[in-house]
């Protein structure tokens, strides 16, 4: 047996593509009780109540625009993968890494090997408008229509299976965790915590 070699059970795949699938969403869109409601419910049932407390809002659809869209703000945080991957210390700064970089390529061919559209998975908004292919949401989403397919039975399933745990490998677990570490760096808020939500969740892949 391969590292990638179908080990997941179609009631882990699923519950990955929930999560995946909500926390994708509340990255990419503003934080309406729809958005906040689906991660509550997500993290409910798996016993998490980190959420439990958030409540949307004016201050919580402040904070997002804060972390993806005003670029001065100190709450600011690129999710694109070589901003992250790329990101370094300079006199006690973090400084992040090129919007555009040589992972952009390597994920657009996983995309385009089955088919996925990384501007029309359906989140709607200024944010979700604006994503790069590599964004940690557009990331997210793939994986969970990865997951979706490898829930059956066949050739088809076991092969989506082996790119959603490569995929993994190659892109989610060098850069999630270390998304999650620098929004909590600035504050444990609802971002950072969808994050760290994430990368738990690709971790358990």
């Amino acid at each position: 047996m391969t590292d990638n070699a179908p080990t997941l059970d179609a009631a882990q795949l699923r519950g990955f593509a929930l999560v995946a699938d909500a926390v994708a969403r509340a990255l990419a869109q503003q934080p309406d009780e729809a958005v906040v409601g689906e991660v509550q419910r997500v993290a409910e049932a798996l016993g998490d109540d980190r959420f439990a407390a958030v409540t949307p809002g004016e201050a919580l659809e402040q904070r997002f625009f804060d972390r993806f869209v005003v670029t001065a703000s100190p709450y600011y945080l690129p999710l694109v993968e070589g901003s992250v991957r790329e990101a370094y210390e300079e006199d006690g700064r973090l400084r992040f890494g090129p919007l555009r970089s040589r992972h952009s390529d390597h994920v657009l061919s996983c995309y385009r090997a089955v088919g996925f559209d990384p501007a029309g998975w359906g989140a709607r908004g200024v944010v979700a408008e604006g994503l790069k292919p590599d964004a940690l949401a557009c990331e997210l989403e793939f994986m969970a229509s990865l997951a979706q397919a490898a829930c059956g039975d066949g050739d088809e399933a076991a092969a989506a299976q082996r790119l959603l745990r490569s995929f993994a490998d190659a892109h989610a677990r060098l850069w999630f965790g270390r998304a999650a570490e620098y929004a909590a760096r600035i504050d444990d808020d609802f971002y950072a915590r969808l994050l760290a939500l994430a990368a738990e969740a690709v971790e358990a892949l």
